[in-house]
């Protein structure tokens, strides 16, 4: 059981560590990911890459700094004598296609290279901190991919707060003196102490 725990809550600690790195790298104030390790620097640098690939709508082929093991070999293609008599002319609307695609791709590399060197937002006045959000509603025009990302990460982050006040509202309810109360009837009585608002507004 300890294992399990242990395994399971590693697991989640991983998957939030990336969550929270990916905040920090698209928030100006916390780029440089310095409390980070080298290698999960090139972990969320390569997932801003990707993501931003996905949001333009293309698949990733370059390989973010400090990825190159990434790179997939491409073997060379052996061409027969007369394989080129088999082989159809390229279409211009799928030659226009693909340049699109290329000038489409490095606009979204050049995004992602001028990103890597803008320097950290810091702040000068500590009564006039900097707001993330309005920073990125500035350089909007300048990064918009990564903008995008940015009000995908830089959201509002959940709070456990109502569900803590559930646990709590049950701990009242089930006092020393409703032990035996069953599962369900326990869950009844947490939901209607926990609505009571919408009867008392109707």
């Amino acid at each position: 059981m300890r294992d399990f725990l242990l395994n399971d809550l590693t697991k989640r600690w991983d998957t939030g560590n990336v969550l929270l790195g990916m905040a920090a790298f698209v928030d100006p104030r916390h780029k440089s990911l310095e409390w980070l390790k080298r290698h999960q620097q090139h972990t969320i640098q390569k997932q801003l890459l990707e993501e931003m690939f996905a949001v333009s709508g293309l698949q990733m082929t370059e390989i973010a700094p400090g990825n190159e093991d990434d790179a997939q070999i491409v073997k060379p293609r052996r061409f027969d004598d007369c394989d080129f008599l088999d082989e159809d002319e390229p279409d211009e609307q799928d030659t226009s296609k693909a340049a699109a695609g290329a000038l489409q791709r490095a606009a979204v590399q050049g995004e992602y290279d001028a990103w890597l060197l803008v320097p950290e937002a810091r702040v000068i006045d500590a009564n006039s901190p900097i707001d993330p959000l309005a920073w990125w509603k500035m350089h909007d025009g300048q990064f918009p991919t990564i903008a995008k990302l940015a009000r995908k990460y830089l959201a509002i982050p959940a709070s456990s707060a109502p569900s803590e006040r559930v646990f709590s509202r049950a701990k009242l309810i089930q006092q020393r003196q409703r032990w035996n109360l069953l599962p369900q009837r326990l869950e009844a009585c947490v939901m209607l102490k926990h609505n009571a608002w919408l009867i008392t507004s109707i």
